[in-house]
């Protein structure tokens, strides 16, 4: 099933970071999740910019990924994307999504969807 997902820094040997960023994918999270992770991938992702080239001693891990909503609709998927991004406005996100969203719905969202809290690092084991 299609993830709208949500990722957050560790940071690096007790500094904390509040870097974060909103995706979605029709495919599976742990390798959509591994290929923003790829030294490769700098080119292509924020977040592997942030943790390779910006912030080389940041991590992210599995523990500090969150789903935020599941839709297998690619359509759906990607205007429910664009709502995440407009409401938590994550610094690592180069866009909006793919889908342009209204800013006349920017109210009617800022009063019923819920801003993501960062959550609490649960170990050190980064992917």
């Amino acid at each position: 099933m299609g993830s709208i997902y949500h990722i957050s820094c560790n940071g690096s040997m007790g500094i904390d970071c509040d870097s974060t960023y909103v995706g979605e994918t029709g495919r599976s999270l742990r390798k959509r999740i591994a290929e923003h992770l790829r030294p490769s991938s700098v080119e292509k992702s924020e977040v592997a910019t942030h943790v390779y080239k910006n912030c080389q001693d940041h991590q992210i891990s599995m523990d500090t990924v969150e789903v935020l909503d599941r839709d297998d609709d690619w359509q759906r998927r990607g205007v429910r994307e664009a709502i995440y991004i407009r409401v938590n406005k994550p610094d690592l996100n180069r866009d909006q999504g793919r889908y342009q969203l209204p800013h006349s719905w920017d109210n009617l969202l800022w009063s019923r969807v819920s801003k993501v809290e960062k959550p609490r690092q649960r170990d050190q084991n980064s992917l």
